[in-house]
């Protein structure tokens, strides 16, 4: 099939990266029925389309002109997603075109989070594209406008954005994404959602050059997917693992793995898949030597690619011809031929408006998005607090009742025994209910698991400051997060990740300000606030927090001593001028800065 310049539409699996194939929608068969019916089996359909594209469309189409689901309009929309991210991945802008038309339909028939949903697709589209800027605006817009109740379609918004910034070359921005997306699969406690969730998280950290973080990944990745049976999705990973293992100079290791990926690209008929994994053969060949067949198998990859729209996989694959026939020995202006195509294919930077309306449009879906996670915490926090402490009751109750049966048994008086059974209980109870008031009114502010002030407290905390600011002084955010904080959990389980989150806590109380605040944000991240300091003094302060981590490993209770350590990113508040928002978030993009430099070190946002 032709494929022409992009209409609206894209994905929720999508096009390619230059090293990084990202995987598509979710799903758990092998086999759609056919022809469609009312009895349509969407587990089903949404690997087709996940696995075999051209096949998916087809009988995504199939379906529609069938009238499956038209009285389901949520498995209609799911059926409509499923479609449109197979049609990404070809790429085939006349299915996405009629896959957008039908959800933007849905939306205006009430259906809410269709529309989103399309958005998706089209900003998808367009960062495969490389046009970065307007790509994604379209994502964020569609982020923001998925509506606040919907669990699924906000764990959508997180695997899309994770995926996007990737897309978009801005790594450290999709990172938050990735880990609020494998929270959420973890969750589910389904394995394949696990398994995209890594591959998408090694997408990210792959093209943000943390290689040796993201080539786990992949590998996990591969294996879930395996277990699963889904070997197509397996072999895409394969794929993505045999370019960064090439990127680290294991070309032999490599090889193996692009052939795999080959081979299921062409068993599931998916030509942009058989492409790239040719790309990572020729790479790997040229690295052990072969430039022969290197030059023949990358001659073979820059056919398939003809033809299809990809201008990523199109670059990656001219930059890997260029590099086979350096070590031909080719001559300077074949090379400068090579060089020319390449700048012509450089993609579309967001300009300075766009800039603008990106860094807006993320942070009213940060901070929507955390105003919703705070409400869920509280929410999780309070129903554990109110089962224990009906619990609590109970005991107390049958504990009350035995001692009035005791004093029944002893004194013979059952008038007295039992009004004093009763008014006990009365009075109990009163105790009880103002014990269970105190206790909400703590929780509200407090993190159940490491006993420091939550989100909610930091936050009346720092409007406090502005009150109390009788003197203009300025005042230090610093942003800690537990290093490869997942590993602790899967090589030591949940257990011995509390024990190390309770750790932290306590050394991070007691080595911050005395008229400061530690608080823990969520999950392994934590905030300590240290008002009235200067840049220098905060940046101390963040360098004792960070070796009073990794300078004292954390006993466990089976006597394991376990190394642990934080990344620090430090913002001061004048330069943020007074926004509290823009204040955290130049926390977290120093954060991020400092995770990308290695981690286990601090990192200081810009004066303004």
């Amino acid at each position: 099939m032709p494929h022409r310049s992009p209409v609206k539409a894209s994905s929720h699996p999508r096009v390619t990266l230059p090293r990084v194939l990202l995987v598509c929608g979710i799903g758990v068969s092998t086999a759609v029925a056919a022809p469609p019916t009312q009895d349509f089996d969407l587990a089903a359909y949404r690997q087709l389309a996940a696995s075999e594209r051209a096949r998916g469309i087809a009988e995504g189409r199939k379906a529609l002109a069938a009238g499956v689901f038209a009285d389901a309009p949520r498995q209609r929309m799911r059926l409509l997603w499923y479609m449109g991210g197979a049609a990404v991945g070809i790429p085939d802008p006349d299915a996405l075109q009629e896959v957008a038309t039908h959800l933007a339909a849905m939306e205006s028939q009430g259906m809410r989070g269709a529309g989103s949903l399309a958005g998706f697709l089209r900003g998808s589209l367009l960062l495969g594209l490389g046009d970065k800027g307007t790509g994604l605006i379209e994502v964020l817009n569609a982020a923001n406008h998925i509506p606040d109740d919907d669990a699924e379609l906000r764990a959508i918004s997180a695997a899309e954005l994770c995926r996007s910034y990737a897309l978009a070359d801005q790594p450290a921005r999709g990172l938050p994404h990735c880990a609020r997306n494998t929270r959420l699969a973890e969750a589910t406690g389904d394995p394949f959602a696990m398994a995209r969730a890594n591959y998408l998280e090694a997408s990210v950290r792959s093209n943000g050059g943390d290689i040796p973080a993201a080539i786990p990944l992949w590998r996990a990745a591969r294996r879930q997917f395996e277990a699963a049976g889904q070997h197509t999705l397996a072999g895409r990973a394969a794929g993505s693992l045999a370019s960064d293992l090439n990127a680290s100079g294991r070309h032999a290791e490599a090889l193996p793995m692009a052939r795999i990926a080959v081979e299921e690209g062409r068993k599931a008929a998916n030509p942009i898949s058989v492409c790239m994994a040719q790309g990572q053969e020729a790479d790997a060949l040229t690295g052990v030597g072969r430039h022969d067949e290197a030059h023949a198998v990358i001659d073979a990859a820059l056919a398939c690619i003809e033809g299809i729209e990809s201008p990523a996989v199109l670059r990656s694959l001219l930059v890997i011809q260029r590099r086979i026939l350096a070590a031909l020995g080719a001559e300077p202006g074949e090379l400068a031929r090579i060089d020319a195509r390449l700048s012509s294919l450089d993609d579309a930077l967001p300009d300075t408006e766009q800039s603008q309306v990106i860094e807006s449009l993320e942070q009213r879906y940060l901070q929507r998005e955390q105003a919703l996670r705070i409400g869920e915490l509280e929410q999780e926090n309070r129903q554990k607090e109110l089962e224990i402490e009906a619990e609590r009751q109970r005991a107390a109750a049958l504990e009350q009742d035995a001692r009035a049966q005791r004093l029944y048994a002893i004194g013979g008086a059952v008038a007295v025994a039992a009004l004093a059974s009763v008014l006990l209980a009365v009075g109990w109870g009163l105790r009880a209910q103002r014990r269970l008031a105190r206790m909400l009114r703590e929780q509200a502010y407090r993190d159940v698991l490491t006993g420091l002030p939550n989100r909610r407290a930091l936050d009346e905390r720092i409007l406090s400051l502005a009150v109390d600011d009788a003197v203009p002084s300025d005042h230090a955010l610093l942003l800690v997060d537990l290093d490869r904080f997942k590993s602790i959990n899967d090589r030591h389980g949940h257990p011995a990740g509390d024990a190390v989150l309770v750790a932290i806590a306590q050394r991070l109380r007691s080595l911050g300000p005395a008229d400061g605040l530690v608080a823990r944000m969520g999950g392994e991240e934590f905030v300590v606030l240290a008002p009235h300091v200067d840049a220098s003094d905060a940046t101390a302060l963040a360098e004792r927090l960070r070796a009073g981590v990794a300078d004292d490993p954390i006993a466990l209770d089976d006597g394991t001593r376990l190394p642990v350590t934080v990344s620090i990113g430090v913002a001061m508040a004048r330069a943020s001028g007074g926004d509290r928002i823009r204040w955290m978030r130049e926390a977290d993009t120093a954060l991020y800065a400092a995770k990308e430099r290695g981690r286990n070190r601090v990192a200081m946002a810009p004066a303004a």
